[in-house]
């Protein structure tokens, strides 16, 4: 037998003395709220399983939606926890405010933008690479959608690249490129 789904409701008569009962079938409204807590938890999934952070914002910079590492590299305890907050509610004033700047720019121009920065996280340095997007309906530009991650160790080891390939290994001193880049500069 098929599952069913009924909702009573009394209902007065005109007099209002006598109690009548109506049985709805809501099988279809609840298969509805179903099939879209379904698809919400897949979502969700989706998003928290990105190895990088996502985010989501309205046209005036709060968050609609972020994933779990977005929210676990900003110290917030949940994804939900920033829901109609912004950035000025978890980054240093500076950096929000230039986040702020960036998302109105790509907002107004509808172009995406790629960038790699470095910021203080808890006093830290840390190189973010980070993508943005209008989020474009119509010809509506509701907000804007963006990743990131953090290429810290990657910045770093071009870095050691760069030394090693200025220095000879065995003295560590100017090897013979880097003695003539400095002749010529």
């Amino acid at each position: 037998r098929p599952e069913a789904h009924v909702r009573i409701e009394a209902v007065p008569d005109e007099s209002g003395r006598e109690c009548r009962m109506v049985v709805l079938d809501i099988t279809a409204e609840r298969q509805a709220q179903q099939a879209l807590q379904q698809r919400e938890r897949y979502e969700r999934a989706l998003l928290d399983n990105f190895p990088f952070m996502v985010w989501l914002k309205d046209a005036h910079s709060r968050f609609l939606a972020v994933n779990a590492p977005f929210a676990a590299y900003w110290g917030q305890p949940s994804s939900e926890s920033l829901v109609g907050r912004s950035d000025a509610d978890i980054a240093a004033p500076e950096l929000a405010a230039a986040i702020r700047a960036d998302d109105l720019a790509v907002l107004a121009s509808g172009e995406t933008k790629t960038s790699e920065a470095m910021i203080e996280l808890d006093g830290a340095p840390r190189w973010l690479e980070t993508y943005k997007s209008a989020v474009v309906l119509g010809d509506q530009r509701l907000g804007t959608v963006g990743f990131a991650r953090d290429i810290t160790r990657r910045k770093q080891m071009e870095a050691e690249l760069r030394a090693l390939a200025a220095t000879d290994a065995l003295t560590g001193l100017a090897n013979r490129q880097r003695f003539l880049e400095r002749l010529e500069a």
